[in-house]
This record gives structure tokens, C-alpha cells and sequence, in this order.
């Protein structure tokens, strides 16, 4: 009996120590579950991991639904980093619009919703439906979209000035640009059948009035255009259309023409001799390129500055 007291204490301590070991370690655990939570930590705000995977998968998915080439994300570890990065560059910018009291309302996020949406509501939330975004999501994220250009539009673009004369220097500067060659505006409809090209070009000759309602029988995708093809100058254009439609009279009907789309008949619209475009008619485009560029710099400096005035920090753990 007192040797099983004597031997009681030891055990007492063995199994505090014990379980004091299991505590510390549960502790690290935890930590270390923690750490591997979150990628980013911007002004105290955590940018979780779960954050970083739903932003691959919806760019993933906005890229099969619209069917359009985007860069590809980033599985890869240098991907993801750059990935993280711009997420941290969106939580600085949306931080900058709350201190700033920037706000979106329902009204201007239902005009956006309607610029966007060219089909029924109903329709579009199908089409998300089918590639797992929710329209909640999709929303949310037009909402974030919405509010960073508001804030931009605050701090930069109201702060842009471009002066006449950088706008005459650049078109001075970069004349070259703004000359037009020779060339000619082309109309054209198209058939798979030489016998429907035949008997359309016969009536044009004679009725070339009706144009309009001939050129809805095209199989080519201008037909929504009236068949507007373009301009097109001397070499732009395959050898056997070049030598018809450069041959044409203004307005008047081409023969029909055999190329490997099909059988085409060819009007010319205009001819336009090479000129330099005049200032006037291309300032527009100057100050739209000018200030584009003013933004793009203005933006960079501006998000630099708010980047150094940050706490940011990259949890490397994580990815």
C-alpha cells in the first residue's frame, strides 16, 4: 500500500505532463489549420483560401461560358501567386471606397444588370445555372466591379486633364497613324448556289433598288449589316475578289463572283482617295487614347501609394 502511494505522485505528473503535451500540440494543430485558412492578410482583413479557390473556379467558369480565351488560371504555383496579388490589389481598392463612403444603388446596379444582359433574366440565370455560378454570385461580384469604377472614376478620371495642345502635338507627333490609303467600302451577298447567285444578279441589274431586300438571303454573317463587308485597300483583299470589286464603278453590281465561301455579288459603296484624316475628325480618339493612357499611369501610382501605407501580408503556407 505505501509503495502504491509512493508511486502515485509520479503518475499524477506523467499523466499532467501527458495531457499537457496533447494541449501544446492540439494548440500548434489548430495554428498551423489556421495559417493554412487564409492566403493574405490586407489591413488586418483575411483574404481566405476558400476565397482564392472560388476565384479560379469562377474565372474558369466565365471563361466556358463565354466561350472566349482568357488567360489561363493558374493552377500553377506562379499563377496562383499572381492570382492572390490581384485579389489583395481588389480587398486595398474596396477598403479605399468604404473609408470613402462610396456606396452602389439598387438603381445602378440594375441599370448595369440591364446594359449586360441580352437575353431574358430568366434565360441568363440558366446559363450561369448550367456552369454552377448562382446569380447571387454573379451579382455580388457586378456590385464589387461596380464600386471600384466608382472609386477610380473619383480619384482618377475627375483628376485627368488633357490640354489642346496635347492633343494637336500627338497628332502632329504621330501623323502617320491617321493616314487612310486608297480604298473602297464594300456591300456583298453571298449564296451557296451559283444557279439563286445567278437570278439575284440578274435582278439587281436591273432593280439594284432592292438590295436591302435581297442581302437577308446572304449565308454570310454581315447580312445583318446590309452586307457591309468593310474597307479594304490594294493586297488586303484574296486575288480573284481584289480584281472584281476594285474593277467595280461606284454602286454598281458586280458579276458573280466563285471564291471558296461560295458565289458572291459585290457592290461598291464608296471610294475614298489616300488622305491624312484631318485633327478634327479624329480628336475624339486622340483624347479617348490620351486619357487612357493618363488613367492607366495615374492608377498604377496611386495604387502604389496605397499598397505602401498598407499592412500586407502573403501567407505563403497557404498555396
Amino acid at each position: 500500500m505505501d509503495s502504491l502511494k509512493s508511486i502515485l505522485p509520479f503518475f499524477l505528473f506523467f499523466f499532467l505532463s501527458l495531457s499537457s503535451c496533447q494541449n501544446e500540440n492540439n494548440d500548434l494543430s489548430n495554428e498551423n489549420n489556421e495559417k493554412r485558412n487564409y492566403v493574405a492578410t490586407v489591413n488586418n482583413e483575411k483574404i481566405l483560401l476558400s476565397e482564392l479557390e472560388d476565384e479560379i473556379r469562377f474565372i474558369s467558369q466565365v471563361k466556358y461560358l463565354s466561350k472566349k480565351e482568357v488567360p489561363v488560371i493558374k493552377t500553377s504555383s506562379e499563377g496562383r501567386k499572381n492570382l492572390i496579388n490581384e485579389m489583395i490589389n481588389e480587398r486595398l481598392i474596396l477598403q479605399e471606397a468604404d473609408k470613402m463612403n462610396v456606396k452602389i444603388s439598387k438603381r445602378e446596379l440594375q441599370q448595369e444588370i440591364k446594359k449586360i444582359i441580352e437575353v431574358e433574366t430568366d434565360v441568363f440565370k440558366q446559363n450561369l445555372k448550367k456552369v454552377g455560378i448562382s446569380y447571387f454570385e454573379w451579382k455580388e461580384r457586378l456590385k464589387r466591379h461596380l464600386k471600384i469604377k466608382k472609386l477610380i472614376r473619383l480619384v482618377i478620371l475627375n483628376n485627368i486633364v488633357i490640354t489642346d495642345e496635347e492633343l494637336t502635338k500627338y497628332y502632329e507627333t504621330n501623323k502617320s497613324e491617321f493616314f487612310k490609303p486608297a480604298g473602297v467600302d464594300v456591300q456583298q451577298i453571298l449564296f451557296k448556289s451559283e444557279a439563286e447567285a445567278n437570278i439575284v444578279q440578274q435582278q439587281l441589274l436591273s432593280e439594284p433598288n432592292k438590295w436591302d431586300s435581297f442581302v437577308h438571303e446572304s449565308i454570310s454573317h454581315d447580312r445583318e449589316s446590309d452586307g457591309y463587308m468593310g474597307f479594304f485597300s490594294k493586297g488586303e483583299l484574296p486575288e480573284d475578289m481584289e480584281q472584281a470589286i476594285f474593277s467595280l464603278e461606284l454602286n454598281k453590281i458586280s458579276p458573280v463572283i466563285k471564291t471558296a465561301y461560295g458565289y458572291h455579288i459585290f457592290k461598291v459603296t464608296n471610294i475614298s482617295k489616300a488622305q491624312t484624316i484631318p485633327f478634327s475628325k479624329v480628336r475624339t480618339k486622340i483624347y479617348q487614347l490620351l486619357s487612357t493612357n493618363k488613367v492607366e499611369i495615374h492608377y498604377q501610382d496611386w495604387l502604389n501609394k496605397v499598397r505602401n501605407k498598407s499592412s500586407i501580408i502573403i501567407n505563403y503556407e497557404a498555396h
